[in-house]
Parts: C-alpha cells; sequence; structure tokens
C-alpha cells in the first residue's frame, strides 16, 4: 500500500533522533486518539493509537493537531494488548485549512498532505460560484491543486450556461462537469489520482460527494442520499474525516463532511489567492494612475473606466474586496487569538515552576 511517504517525511522524522520511532499516516480522529495506517503490525487495516498529552499541550492553535491524512511519528507500545502513541506531527506537505465553525477563533485543518482538492458542487439550484470562489481561495492558499467538479450533470440539459457563469474565477483550473450516480465523466477523474497522490473532497453538503468517493473506490464504503424532492437538494451523509487507500490506482482519497460554511482561514498566502481568483480586476490596478486608488472617484482609475465601459462587472470588484474585508479581519482576529494563547501558556507554565518549588522546598 503506498501511503504517499517521501523523502521530506523521511527528513523530518530523522530530525527526531530516535530510531524506535515509526512512521504512519492519519486515517481518522477520534479526540485523543488517531487511527493510523501503515504500522509494521496491521499493514493493510487502521490501527487506533493514542495522542502524547504534550502535542496538546504545546499546541498554540489547531495548526500543530494531528489531523487526517497527516504523517506521524509513533513510539510503539511494550505492554500486551497496549496502544502505540503518537508523539510528534511530522512537517506537512499542502493543506486545506478554515475557520472553524461558530464564534471562536481556532484553524482547522481539514486535510493534510494533500496533492489535489476535488471541489465538488451541484449543477442544480445549488450551484454557487461565490461560494466556489471561497473554496479557490482556500485551496491555493493551502498549497494544493483545486479541480472544478461539476456534479448531477444528468439533472440539467447542458453544463455550458454554469460553466460560463464561473467567470474570469476558473482561468487555469481544470473543471469537470460529472454525474457520480451514472458514473458519468468519473473515469477522467482517475488522472489526478496516481500511485501516493492524494486527494482531497470537499463541498457543500449533498452535493454528491459521497456517491462520488464510492464511484472512485468501485465499491460502496459510503452511505449515500437521495435527492430531497422538496428542495432539488442530496441529503448529508458524511459525518467524519476519513483517509480512503484507492485498491487499484494506489493514490488516497479523503471524505469530508459537508461544510455549511466557509470562513477564510487568513494564512500565509491568502491575500495573494483573492487577487489571484480576479485576475481581470489585478491587470486593471496595475494601470491605475494611483498605486494606493481604491477604485472610488480617483482620477485615472482604470478599474472605474472598466466599469461604466461595461467590461467587467461592479459585482465583481464588490466580491473581491468583500474577501479582502474579512481575510483582514479574519487575521487581526487571529493574531489577538494567539497572543492570548501565547499568555494561557506562560501562566500555565508559571504554576507549573512553582508547584514545583513549593515541592522542593517542603521536600527540605
Amino acid at each position: 500500500m503506498d501511503l504517499g511517504w517521501g523523502p521530506s517525511f523521511q527528513s523530518a522524522l530523522a530530525a527526531l533522533r530516535d530510531p524506535a520511532l515509526l512512521p504512519a499516516r492519519v486515517a481518522a480522529e477520534h479526540r485523543t486518539e488517531l487511527d493510523l495506517l501503515g504500522l509494521p503490525e496491521s499493514p493493510d487495516t487502521p490501527l487506533r493509537a493514542t495522542v502524547a498529552g504534550r502535542i496538546h499541550h504545546d499546541a498554540v492553535t489547531g495548526l500543530e493537531l494531528p489531523a487526517v491524512g497527516d504523517w506521524v511519528a509513533v513510539r510503539p507500545t511494550d505492554v500486551p494488548g497496549g496502544r502505540p502513541t503518537v508523539v510528534a506531527v511530522l512537517d506537512r506537505r499542502g493543506s486545506f485549512v478554515r475557520q472553524s465553525a461558530g464564534k471562536r477563533t481556532a484553524a482547522q485543518v481539514v486535510a493534510a498532505n494533500i496533492d489535489v482538492v476535488f471541489v465538488v458542487t451541484s449543477l442544480n439550484r445549488e450551484f454557487n460560484p461565490r461560494r466556489l470562489r471561497r473554496y479557490l481561495v482556500a485551496v491555493r492558499s493551502g498549497g494544493s491543486d483545486p479541480v472544478l467538479v461539476l456534479n448531477k450533470a444528468d439533472l440539467v440539459a447542458s453544463p455550458d450556461a454554469p460553466i460560463r457563469r464561473l467567470g474570469p474565477m476558473a482561468a487555469g483550473v481544470p473543471v469537470e462537469p460529472i454525474s457520480a450516480l451514472r458514473r458519468d465523466g468519473v473515469e477522467r477523474l482517475r488522472g489526478w489520482l496516481g500511485r501516493g497522490r492524494t486527494v482531497a473532497v470537499v463541498g457543500s453538503s449533498g452535493v454528491g460527494k459521497s456517491t462520488l468517493i464510492n464511484a472512485l473506490l468501485g465499491y460502496e464504503a459510503m452511505d449515500t442520499g437521495g435527492i430531497r424532492p422538496d428542495d432539488d437538494e442530496g441529503r448529508h451523509t458524511t459525518v467524519h474525516r476519513r483517509l480512503l487507500p484507492l485498491p487499484d490506482a494506489g493514490g488516497l482519497l479523503v471524505d469530508t463532511p459537508g461544510m455549511r460554511e466557509l470562513q477564510i482561514w487568513a494564512g500565509e498566502d491568502a491575500a495573494a489567492e483573492i487577487d489571484e481568483a480576479f485576475p481581470e480586476l489585478a491587470a486593471l490596478e496595475a494601470r491605475c494612475r494611483f498605486r494606493d486608488c481604491r477604485h472610488e472617484d480617483e482620477p485615472g482609475c482604470a478599474v472605474v473606466e472598466a466599469i461604466r465601459a461595461g467590461r467587467i462587472s461592479y459585482a465583481r470588484l464588490e466580491a473581491r474586496d468583500k474577501l479582502q474585508r474579512e481575510e483582514e479581519r479574519q487575521r487581526i482576529r487571529q493574531d489577538g487569538a494567539l497572543i492570548a494563547e501565547q499568555r494561557k501558556q506562560r501562566r500555565r507554565f508559571s504554576k507549573m515552576v512553582r508547584r514545583r518549588m513549593k515541592a522542593k522546598r517542603r521536600g527540605r
């Protein structure tokens, strides 16, 4: 079974300087436990392992915690019937990260060490280009390559009109209209699933991700739900993230639950990827008279001139500005949350030192 192990992970494991540690890949998460693939005692099926408390204690953000797709360093157990222990998370290569749902500012690593992300949507009433734009920003800022998979093509007369609605944001992005239920077009997707490559499947609830994964696997590994007759949408079926090896192609799939909302995590490349999603605006801004042009009433604004001439729509400018404001607010929130967490860790460390000093004095 080729799980995608490579030289970068080997170097990270060697840097730990402990020959007793073994590499394994996270197949599923269970609070303080993980299902691992690749351990010698269970080469073909996931093996349950515990996570060392130090990993949770030292993590400043959710980015440091193990996630599905991560390569981890594992200490084997000497106790009969005991479980191995994950002691370190190896450096990642490509990940899909979002702001966790809810009010708390926290990163959620949806999938780690992924080469390609299938962004799945349906071609019926669920089709939403603005939502797809958010996914493209998140995928690219995480260092992976996106593929737009337009499912349920059997429910529309032609996919051409929805594809045209994608506009410039889909420039350079592969777009694949398919019907996972009928298996139409699924074979074209196998080109991204080479040996040792990992593909994450993401999208909103009910777009047919589980049906697509079953079609790619060649067997019914995932529960699926039909389309609800009242609103033309699929039923939510996946509730946990899972890493699934493909028996024939040698690649791996990460199935993810449907996302009701996708808030951008302000990573290092998020701002640049927002600009990348609006290439025509970036080209026009380079021709504005002023470098800090706000595209309102400044003289010599190439963006305003293009809008007045009908070459681009004002809605594109609004959409880009909205994403930029959201990214800036998120970055400010993240900086504040990071400072607060670092303060908590310093207080915990100070309390531990004081307890040890008191215990030492009592022992005199």
